[in-house]
């Protein structure tokens, strides 16, 4: 099921890619492309792991993990009903578990690129509001584990336990504020992983959800 998935998200990817290309091609009246960049704050959690049956068993409690993310944007705006944006993103998930005053926290960062097709309802006036969806991957670039409690902290390096790609979609709403020809975008998503973050060997099951505000800017061509 979990190679299925791949396979479905890497052909998404590569018929959006075609789309995206296809539309810089074309020479369509109005049409438009947009770069920028963006950063944000949110919130994560694992999803189906067995971890959480065992330390919640223990007494302990699962929480979301605060984080931050932010990056470049890449926009093909064929037409002004929709847009493919192309972008690349460090984003930190992961999940917080707790008991007591103690703390643990699996922090994973990745280097997260999203390909999504944005609709834009055709609206009058200065805010222009946006749906979108999407495929994305991420690449693991760092895993750490850190503890607190009693006083005391501790971090170590657990990238070896999780695998190196991670697999999803990404979907949301946001908007667009015009400032002239260019835009103060904002947007709410959520990312749902479709694959297991941890390496075969150490036979967990668990996948990545995320929820995300991000504020960015964006200049049109």
């Amino acid at each position: 099921m979990e190679v299925a998935m791949k396979r479905l998200l890497v052909v998404t990817l590569a018929l959006m890619l075609v789309l995206a290309f296809a539309a810089m091609a074309q020479e369509t009246e109005g049409g438009k492309l947009g770069y920028g960049f963006k950063a944000g704050i949110g919130f994560s959690k694992w999803t189906g792991s067995e971890l959480d049956t065992a330390l919640i068993a223990a007494g302990a409690t699962k929480g979301s993990l605060f984080g931050i993310g932010g990056g470049a944007l890449f926009e093909v705006k064929p037409a002004p009903s929709f847009a493919v944006q192309f972008e690349a993103l460090y984003m930190l998930k992961g999940v917080k578990y707790s008991e007591g005053s103690a703390t643990a926290k699996f922090k994973l960062s990745y280097i997260e690129i999203p390909v999504t097709l944005h609709v834009v309802p055709n609206v009058k006036g200065m805010l222009k509001p946006n749906i979108f969806a999407g495929p994305y991957v991420g690449f693991l670039a760092s895993a750490k584990l850190k503890g607190e409690g009693g006083g005391a902290s501790a971090e170590v390096d657990v990238k070896d336990a999780f695998k190196s790609t991670d697999f999803g979609v990404t979907f949301g709403a946001g908007f667009d504020y015009m400032v002239g020809k260019n835009a103060i975008t904002f947007d709410a998503r959520y990312d749902l992983g479709l694959s297991k973050i941890w390496d075969s060997l150490i036979g967990l099951e668990g996948k990545n959800t995320a929820f995300y505000f991000m504020l960015g800017y964006k200049f049109m061509q």
